[in-house]
């Protein structure tokens, strides 16, 4: 079907197939990061509560500490993700306005 199109829908085909294929690497290399500080918090909490010397005090004071932290990362994490959908959206309203733009004057 590609080879049926215009050179300038090939052009702009291509172009998008590239950009979307390097947004979903950063995206998946986001998700591994946000499972692996998952697993990571999991083990730790698993560690603390099966941990007997700990005082009452220290234990709720590293709960605090762990959830603090996995907290902010959390919320870091999806603000990109929103940032990045949002980004992304606007990228394609405007090239096909740019594409429309172009088709038009031709």
């Amino acid at each position: 079907m590609i080879g049926t199109l215009r050179p300038e829908v090939q052009v702009s085909y291509q172009s998008y197939k590239a950009e979307a294929l390097l947004l979903k690497l950063s995206q998946d290399e986001r998700l591994q990061e946000i499972t692996d500080k998952t697993h990571f918090t999991m083990v730790h909490l698993n560690a603390l509560s099966s941990t007997k010397s700990l005082g009452k005090n220290e234990r709720k004071r590293r709960l605090e500490a762990i959830f603090s932290e996995y907290s902010d990362f959390m919320v870091q994490a999806v603000t990109i993700e929103v940032a990045d959908a949002i980004d992304n959206i606007m990228q394609n309203i405007l090239r096909a306005l740019l594409f429309t733009e172009r088709m038009t004057q031709k």
